[in-house]
């Protein structure tokens, strides 16, 4: 993996925060998915979590939730489905999607975390190598803070 693209900060849309800052890793593999970090001061995060409204991947029923400490503060791994069923029910496929939230003293970082339903279509598959648990445990362990 390599850093291909940062952003931030930016200024707020339709009222809703948004991540201090992004990084997009690349894989050296061809047709490969990377990883995108968005990074949130914890006040902003508690904001754009009670704000959205629509099915998140964190708030469905449907999905599953592990929590791994880390270091100074904690994470929480999802394992859900790229497409929300509408019916309400959970599909009885495996799940496809993957995401975790780090939660440290001055920062929350969420892991390919996918902010609508259908946002998560493109990450998921054999082409993205990270996308299960155990991808999602291994960026947790490998993250680092650097001031």
């Amino acid at each position: 993996m390599r850093l291909a693209y940062t952003f931030g900060p930016e200024r707020p849309q339709e009222g809703l925060p948004l991540p201090r800052a992004q990084l997009e890793y690349e894989s050296t593999r061809r047709r490969t998915y990377g990883v995108d970090l968005d990074l949130w001061r914890p006040s902003q995060w508690r904001r754009l979590d009670r704000a959205l409204s629509a099915p998140q991947l964190w708030k469905t029923p449907c999905t599953r939730t592990r929590r791994e400490p880390r270091g100074a503060g904690h994470a929480i791994l999802y394992s859900g489905y790229a497409r929300l069923p509408r019916s309400g029910h959970c599909p009885s496929r495996p799940r496809d999607t993957f995401a975790a939230l780090v939660f440290l003293r001055r920062v929350v970082v969420a892991v390919n975390m996918p902010y609508c339903n259908r946002c998560a279509d493109g990450v998921t598959g054999k082409s993205a190598p990270y996308n299960s648990v155990r991808g999602m445990k291994a960026i947790v362990r490998g993250l680092r803070l650097r001031r």
